[in-house]
Formats: C-alpha cells, structure tokens, sequence
C-alpha cells in the first residue's frame, strides 16, 4: 500500500525541499501552499523525478474560508504523515503595523490545530502515524527583530510536547524540527534547505520525539 503524506508551506523553502525528500522515500504527496504557480511546479517535479502522486491545493493558512477548503478536500483522505510548515514570510514581524499582524498569526497557528486535528482523527483510529511540526529560529534565548519567529516557534513547541503526551499511547510520533531562520530561504540557496530537509525526514521517520537543531 503506497505511503501518502500531507505537507503545508510545499510552495517554498523547506516545505518544498520536504516534498522533495519524501517523493524521494515513496510516498504519494499532497501538498498545500501560498504560492500556486510554484506548487505545481513542485507537484510537477517531484511525480516525474520520483513517479509519485503529487496533488496540490492552493491555500492560505490566515484565510479561514480558504483553510476550509482544505479541510473539505482531505476530509476523505487517510495520511501516514502530517507536516506543519511555515512558508516565506509567514512569521515576519515589521516594525510598522506589528498590531495588525497579531490575528494574522493566530489564524495561521489555529489553521495548523485544526488540520492537525483532521488528519489525526484517522490516525488515531487506526493507531499509527507521524507528525513533523517545523519551527523556525530554535534558540532558547529570544532575538530582537524576530519577535514573531519566537512566538511562533514557542507556540508550536508547546503544541507538540503536549499532542505527543497525548499520543504516545497510541503508537502515533510527534516530532519538532527547527531551524535558524537564516539558515534557510534565497540567501543560502536550494543546497542548505536540502540538507535541513534530508535530516528533518529522517528524524521523522525514526520517530524521534526530539527538537532537530540545525
């Protein structure tokens, strides 16, 4: 039976250099991401390099509506993994207008829970499963400049350590991956996301419960 996972932020960066990792190890893709034009491409890529399934779905995370219909085009589906990762720009904080980039965030992270939440439901039914949940900037001290880094990767390790005590009884991993902000995006290049990427799935896949610090 063909192993199929579901992978958020696949328009860009390390999403899509994930996608690329699992097409690699065999399993069919969905993917989702901002970015419609780029999303096909990797969609397009990934099924010729790696004959797989790739379906894609254009959404963005902070549009209620749209994280709705996603909901509605995976509620029929089963996944073996979930990936949760931000895109470009996702947790960007500007010094003007930081007031008005508060409920964008909140709806990004609530989107996550309640995706999270959908593809769970099957996994726990049948008592197996993977999460990768991907935070950028893991350091434990805070950077200026990157307040909302720090409040999204906070938010999210608090959300995995708690779904992992939740799960461990029902044979399904939850495992964080983070990454220096910098050491991902065009200033590095396509190289470094790979290796960020290649190590990340590998963590997954032996089930560790453990942050990734790359």
């Amino acid at each position: 039976m063909t192993k199929k996972v579901i992978i958020t932020g696949a328009a860009s960066d390390i999403g899509r250099a994930l996608a690329a990792e699992f097409a690699h190890g065999g399993f069919d893709l969905f993917l989702t991401g901002r970015g419609a034009s780029e999303l096909e491409r990797t969609a397009a890529r990934c099924a010729e390099k790696f004959r797989v399934r790739a379906d894609y779905l254009p959404v963005e995370l902070s549009d209620p509506a749209s994280t709705g219909r996603l909901l509605a085009a995976v509620s029929g589906r089963e996944f073996d993994i979930l990936v949760n990762s931000p895109e470009t720009g996702e947790t960007e904080w500007p010094a003007a207008g930081a007031n008005e980039n508060l409920p964008l965030l909140g709806r990004r992270f609530a989107s996550m829970i309640r995706l999270t939440k959908s593809v769970l439901a099957k996994m726990i039914r049948r008592r197996s499963g993977r999460i990768l949940n991907v935070a950028p900037a893991c350091s434990v001290a805070g950077f200026p400049e990157l307040t909302a880094d720090e409040f999204y990767k906070t938010s999210v390790l608090s959300f995995s350590a708690a779904l992992e005590n939740e799960l461990k009884n029902f044979g399904i991993t939850v495992t964080v991956g983070c990454f220096e902000t910098e050491a991902a995006g065009p200033k590095s290049g396509r190289r470094k996301e790979k290796l960020i990427a290649r190590a990340l799935y590998r963590q997954t896949m032996r089930g560790n419960n453990i942050a990734v610090t790359l």
